[in-house]
Formats: C-alpha cells, sequence, structure tokens
C-alpha cells in the first residue's frame, strides 16, 4: 500500500475493528480502488478525504505528489513486472542481504549487485560443458559445497553468503548440477566450468526490487530494512538480526495514522487561511492609507 510521503499509513491506534462494526441495517461503504469496505460512513469519508490528498508515495518507485490511488496503481504495474527484471532465484540470496541491513538504498542496491556476481545461486540456469565430450548443455544449480570437505554442503537456501567472499571463497565452491537435457546430476563442478545465462540484474532494477518488497525505516546510519510483507520471512526462511522491540520502535516513529493526517491538514489550513486573512489586512491599510494621502 502507498506511503504517506515517506512513512507507513495505519488507519488508527485504537482499534480500527471496533470503529468499522456493522450495525443492523447499515449501509457498506467500499473505497473503490482499494475494495476497502467500512459500515461507518464518518470513517469512510475521512479516508477518502486523505486519499484524495496529492501526498502519497508509491513504495515501488518511490514517485511522490501522487494521490492514493495513482501511488496505489502505479504499485500494481510495478510489481507486474518484478519477475521480468529479477529472476526467481535471486530473491531468497536479495532477501537474506536487504533484511535488517542498515545501507542506504543506493549502497544496499551495490551490496547486492556484487554478492550475486560473486557466485552462482541454487536454481539458476547456466551453460555447462561437459568433459567427455566439450559439448556445452544447460542445467539448473542444484546444491553448492564447499570445495575443501565434500560431506559438508552448505543449505541450499543459503545459496551466497550475506558478506562479500574472498577470490579464494570464490573458488572454494563446487556445484551440484541438474542437466536439462539429462535425467542426472552433474556433481564436483567448479566454478570456472560454468557460465551465466542471464546477466545479473542491474543496479536500477535491484532498486526497484528492493522498494517493492522493504521499506528502510528511517534514515539513520542504524535505520534498519523490514519487509512490507513478514510472510516473505517464513516463505524464504529470513532469520532475524535485530529483536523485535527494536524493529517495533522504528516502525512506530515511521508510522502516521489517519487521524494524524487529518489534523496535519486542518493545520495547514488555518495556516494559510490565517495568512490569507493577514494579508487581506494589510492590503486594506494599503488602501486606506493611499485614500487618506489624497
Amino acid at each position: 500500500m502507498p506511503l504517506f510521503g515517506r512513512r507507513l499509513f495505519h488507519l488508527n491506534n485504537n482499534n480500527d475493528d471496533n470503529n468499522n462494526l456493522k450495525q443492523d441495517n447499515e449501509e457498506i461503504y467500499t473505497i473503490e480502488h482499494t475494495g476497502e469496505t467500512f459500515h461507518k460512513r464518518d470513517l469512510y469519508e475521512k479516508l477518502k478525504k486523505a486519499y484524495d490528498l496529492e501526498r502519497w508515495t508509491c513504495e515501488c518507485t518511490w514517485r511522490a505528489s501522487l494521490t492514493h490511488k495513482e501511488a496505489y496503481q502505479s504499485e500494481i504495474e510495478t510489481r507486474k513486472s518484478l519477475s521480468s527484471i529479477v529472476p526467481s532465484y535471486f530473491y531468497k540470496p536479495i532477501f537474506d542481504i536487504i533484511y535488517h541491513n542498515v545501507k542506504p538504498l543506493e549502497k544496499l542496491a551495490e551490496e547486492v549487485s556484487i554478492i550475486l556476481g560473486q557466485s552462482f545461486v541454487i536454481g539458476e540456469t547456466i551453460q555447462f560443458k561437459k568433459k567427455k565430450d566439450n559439448t556445452t548443455v544447460k542445467g539448473i544449480v542444484e546444491r553448492i559445497e564447499d570445495n575443501d570437505d565434500p560431506k559438508k554442503r552448505t543449505s541450499e537456501r543459503a545459496s551466497v553468503q550475506a558478506k562479500p567472499l574472498s577470490d579464494k571463497q570464490m573458488k572454494n565452491v563446487k556445484y551440484s548440477i541438474q542437466l536439462l537435457d539429462e535425467d542426472r546430476i552433474v556433481n564436483n563442478v567448479v566454478p570456472s566450468e560454468l557460465q551465466r545465462c542471464n546477466f545479473i540484474p542491474n543496479r536500477e532494477k535491484l532498486k526497484t526490487f528492493i522498494r517493492s518488497y522493504a521499506i528502510r525505516l528511517g534514515n539513520r546510519s542504524d535505520s534498519p530494512w523490514i519487509f512490507y510483507d513478514d510472510s516473505i520471512k517464513n516463505k524464504y526462511d529470513i532469520k532475524d538480526c535485530l529483536p523485535l522491540e527494536t524493529i517495533e520502535k522504528f516502525k512506530k516513529s515511521l508510522t502516521i495514522t489517519l487521524d494524524e493526517i487529518l489534523r496535519e491538514q486542518e493545520r495547514i489550513a488555518r495556516k494559510l487561511a490565517e495568512e490569507q486573512a493577514a494579508a487581506l489586512e494589510e492590503k486594506i491599510k494599503s488602501m486606506e492609507i493611499n485614500n487618506n494621502s489624497k
């Protein structure tokens, strides 16, 4: 859902469900572009008023000064393209890197790009040259193993380390490759025998991907990135690096509620009215002075 400026939006701090309980024979009010439904006309009208403000930001592109509907539609269109700009086999490695990372977006995208370029990942389609007849075939990375200890396999989930690898570490792995043209797996394949079939996504694409799934909770040097959707943690087995209490403090400071938005708009309206009244008063005084001087 769109950001208000660069802040997370929450309906209200109090119990939203209690405010939206349906009474007998009450009409249902629906926000057309989101499908949100309300049984309280007052709450519906307040939210609609806030959504019409040109203060919303698309999560995926960070395009600002949009209405909620414009930002919402921008997010839908951008997310439709994500699978074409970042292959799914890169999702887990990227999520491992960005979750609770504290780097700003530009530096974070740079880190992701460097790490992805240092090794192949589980599920990636690659080209493999057979030693037997020197023919080149395609395969999929099935496993990544430590070259020093054949019995010690890295987790299939931990396909890329969270820190940049040294040259020695990069060469100190071997891969098991599932051939696409044969029903068999080739083991003990060294990196020099493999080639990528697809380029690493460029940094602009990586930034779009990161923004679409995560938000940095502020601009402090220790502000962490979190996922918009917590289910990503379970789906991709992402581990917490920071305690929940710390994350909640950051989230609270970055969240704005509907009531806060409306109060802010009232303050802006009052200030504008005061400025207009002062300008009008000054204009009247000036006219009186001019008339008296004639």
